[in-house]
């Protein structure tokens, strides 16, 4: 008996034409798979995180995760992502590349931290813990935090307006 002999019995889609529509369960399946596979290799990529409207690369959020870790650890409150902040220390970070380290190239801030050479986040972080001065600005009074790092230079800006 054939199927198109009889007007009120849809035609069964053949193998070739559920796997082209989608109509297949096997297909669909494989279809989320890739889509899953995409959406992993996306979030993989170093994709700006977005704090409060701010773009932060992933190491700045990383260095502020580390540094209001370190704070609550030591009884402080975490700091603020605050957006002049972020940009000054930027600009701080590419111009120690340019010029070497020293402070007092941006305005703006009330205390800062920099350094040079240090492969990531948690080794500069650790770097400025392990030193007074610095441990002392990472714990200080502040409410506000900018941060930064180019081409191994790394900046650390606190402020509270």
């Amino acid at each position: 008996m054939n199927y198109d002999d009889k007007p009120n019995i849809v035609k069964r889609p053949t193998q070739d034409e559920t796997l082209y529509t989608g109509g297949s369960a096997t297909g669909l399946f494989w279809i989320g798979i890739i889509l899953l596979l995409m959406l992993i290799a996306l979030n993989k990529k170093a994709i700006p995180a977005d704090y409060d409207g701010l773009k932060l690369e992933p190491h700045e959020v990383e260095i502020i995760k580390l540094t209001n870790e370190y704070r609550v650890k030591n009884g402080r409150k975490p700091l603020i992502a605050s957006r002049r902040l972020v940009g000054t220390a930027r600009l701080q970070s590419w111009h120690m590349t340019k010029r070497g380290m020293s402070h007092g190239f941006t305005r703006g801030w009330s205390a800062e931290n920099i350094a040079q050479g240090q492969r990531s986040p948690k080794e500069v972080v650790n770097t400025w813990i392990d030193s007074s001065g610095h441990r002392a600005n990472m714990l200080g009074n502040w409410k506000y935090i900018g941060v930064s790092g180019y081409d191994r230079s790394w900046t650390q800006q606190f402020s509270n307006n």
